[in-house]
Order: structure tokens, then sequence, then C-alpha cells
């Protein structure tokens, strides 16, 4: 479905930056995919501009654990 464009819509709610943001992650080609570093100077930046994001939040995101799924079960 990425190769023929057919992404997911917009989530409600979601701001358009951050849905551009998820549509680069799905380009086709990796080399044109943002890197995981590059994913979350973005946010930084997203962050600093809006404010609506707090300083223990990003840093979480940074620092959490990965998570597994266990079936219905996700576990860090």
């Amino acid at each position: 479905m990425i190769r023929d464009r057919k992404l997911l819509t917009c989530p409600m709610n979601c701001p358009k930056r951050i849905y551009a943001l998820m549509c680069s992650c799905w380009e086709e080609l990796s080399e044109q995919r943002p890197t995981f570093t590059e994913l979350m100077k973005r946010f930084r930046q997203f962050e600093e501009k809006s404010g609506t994001l707090s300083s223990t939040t990003s840093s979480s995101l940074v620092d959490a654990p990965p998570i597994v799924n266990h079936g219905d079960i996700q576990t860090p």
C-alpha cells in the first residue's frame, strides 16, 4: 500500500505537522525516511514552538523502554 501511496488518513485531532511527519515515515525508499534521531529533533522543535508537550513527556520518549506486544498484553 505504501508503494501505491495508499496511506492512513490523518487521525482526528492530529496536528497537520505531526501527520506530515508520519507520512515521511512511510516513504517507499528507506533512505528518504527520517531516522529516529531526526524524528526526535522534529518533535523537540514542535515542542519548542507549541509548548504542548511537557519536558517530562519528551524526555520519557527517549528513555522509555520499547513496548513488546504479547498478544493482547503490552509490556515495556
